[in-house]
């Protein structure tokens, strides 16, 4: 099966639905893995075989005059056999944690990215805004992330993605299944 990562982004963009997949093949090459939207900014990730291992691939898109607009994207790392699985009890040791997190088992830093949205220019900057996106992945005992207001569900792998424009400092939640919060992380904007 054809992997066409603007088209199954914008499909996951519109429905914001991940369909759980255990492990891919040569028969199913790819797997939306999380999506993030904060207004116009949208960023998906996504599982995709490689040649001899799976990889994960990240894409910006903006709302430019009602279109989503591809931003740019690509490639991460390899990704481990078991990171479509459901999420473990407790994250391996050796991942890189966050301070704010009384228990660094519940949430992990697995990356970030940014970049500029030249299309969105204002009177004030001839440059453009600033996208940032955070990848993390937490344990069985987080339901949801929040920022800015926005509830983030977590996906059955425990793999999220979280995206905001502008140059600030954020501080996401990370909240229990019985609603109570969890920790507090400081995602600060890449230079």
């Amino acid at each position: 099966m054809a992997y066409d990562a603007v088209a199954e982004s914008l499909r996951l963009i519109e429905s914001r639905e991940l369909t759980p997949v255990r492990s891919l093949s040569r028969r199913r090459r790819h797997a939306a893995m999380a999506v993030d939207i904060s207004d116009d900014v949208a960023v998906t990730m996504f599982a995709r075989r490689s040649v001899g291992c799976n990889v994960e691939e990240t894409h910006v898109f903006a709302r430019h005059n009602g279109e989503w607009v591809t931003l740019g994207g690509g490639g991460g790392g390899a990704l481990d056999d078991d990171a479509l699985h459901e999420r473990p009890a407790e994250l391996p040791a050796g991942g890189r944690t966050s301070l704010g997190v009384d228990d660094p088992r519940i949430l992990a830093m697995e990356g970030a990215g940014g970049i500029l949205d030249g299309h969105h220019k204002r009177w004030w900057t001839t440059r453009g805004r600033w996208i940032n996106y955070v990848l993390v992945r937490v344990n069985v005992d987080v339901a949801h992330l929040v920022l800015e207001g926005r509830q983030i569900a977590v996906p059955c792998h425990g793999r999220c993605v979280v995206a905001w424009p502008g140059r600030r400092a954020q501080r996401l939640s990370i909240l229990g299944h019985d609603g109570r919060q969890l920790g507090q992380v400081r995602l600060d904007p890449l230079p």
